[in-house]
């Protein structure tokens, strides 16, 4: 049986100020890049939302420039991730907790769906978290997307230092103080407003691509 321990509030106040304290650190000793920020902020004045994925891998950093767009998260309520959650809030992030892996996630869409209905928003998520598989793409940003006319703008980054574990899963990357970094996003996916099975699992195949295309494309730009 899987452990569901949830580590006590002060350890995950200690823990997720740490991170946010480090991310700041990076972001204040290097500098940054960002090329195709301008579709995102267009849709946004447009009064639409914007889902704006990445690959787990490189989640860390990108949270960074998610807070500073006030984006919406969905974070499963998994216990483990309770101090990633603390986090984002940290960094500015307005999170909704529940996933495919809880039973809730059908129920923190629809909290997403209504928080974009209220004002546009930009929604951050990683679509091959929180455990994968390696980039393939779960279906909830498509399903969001459709459910809420939001076009996908998917993003990615580099950093002339950064880190990567080789013990994760995802071979999760850390940017390291000193570098200088670069954000790509890509061109909008537009997703149906009606959408079946099949085309919920083609979207989410262009969506994988997308991704893989956008990481190619930020590490030409380096």
């Amino acid at each position: 049986m899987k452990s569901h321990f949830r580590l006590p509030k002060i350890v995950v106040e200690i823990a997720s100020s740490f991170l946010a304290f480090y991310t700041r650190l990076v972001y204040r000793f290097g500098e940054h890049r960002e090329i195709g920020k301008e579709k995102v902020l267009s849709l946004l004045k447009e009064g639409r939302s914007v889902i704006c994925p990445i690959w787990h891998q490189r989640l860390s950093y990108y949270l960074k420039r998610m807070g500073d767009l006030n984006a919406l998260i969905m974070i499963t309520t998994h216990p483990r991730l309770d101090t990633i959650a603390r986090f984002c809030e940290k960094l500015g992030i307005e999170v909704v907790r529940g996933g495919s892996g809880d039973g809730h996630g059908m129920e923190a869409l629809e909290e997403m769906a209504r928080r974009c209905r209220q004002r546009p928003r930009v929604i951050a998520l990683a679509p091959d978290g929180p455990a994968g598989p390696y980039h393939q793409a779960r279906p909830g940003a498509v399903l969001l997307a459709s459910k809420i006319g939001a076009p996908i703008v998917s993003v990615s980054w580099i950093s002339t230092r950064e880190h990567r574990s080789k013990k994760n899963w995802d071979h999760r990357t850390w940017a390291i103080p000193g570098g200088n970094a670069v954000f790509v996003y890509s061109e909008p996916l537009w997703v149906p407003s009606k959408i079946d099975p099949i085309q919920v699992s083609e979207f989410s195949q262009k969506l994988a691509q997308a991704l893989d295309n956008v990481e190619a494309k930020v590490k030409e730009s380096m």
